[in-house]
């Protein structure tokens, strides 16, 4: 019995220590995209920054100094096939949602024909892929 109970033990340490930890939902991960129809952009920083090509970026920018009266919010991407879209807007609202990203948000902004920003929206959240070297 006890050769059994050793034998048995053995087969489930052999089961367990091939399966990995895989806890929590993930989403998969949204590399740079623009929709010219919808004047849309954005994209996950990790997926970004894991992302197998050399071209594509995304980044938001809020610049101030004293010469300027109000700070001013830029945000851009590149796409892998180097498709280059941004947005500016000197509207104070739109520092809130900026000073939110981290390395692991999800990024999205909407631009009028004349490149100002009328969207800037950042998702933090358990499930975006992380940031990889």
């Amino acid at each position: 019995m006890r050769k059994t109970l050793t034998w048995l033990a053995g087969i489930a340490l052999l089961l367990l220590a091939g399966h990995t930890a895989d806890a929590g939902f993930k989403s998969d991960p949204i590399t740079v995209f623009v929709n010219e129809s919808s004047k849309e952009a954005g994209g996950q920083i990790g997926a970004v920054r894991a992302s197998s090509d050399s071209t594509q970026w995304i980044v938001c920018t809020v610049d101030a100094s004293d010469d300027i009266p109000n700070p001013g919010v830029i945000c851009s991407v590149s796409t892998a096939a180097g498709v280059y879209r941004s947005c500016v807007t000197t509207a104070p609202k739109y520092l809130q949602p900026v000073s939110a990203l981290n390395n692991d948000s999800l990024v999205k902004f909407r631009w009028r024909s004349d490149g100002q920003c009328v969207l800037i929206s950042v998702s933090n959240g358990s499930y975006q892929q992380p940031k990889q070297p």
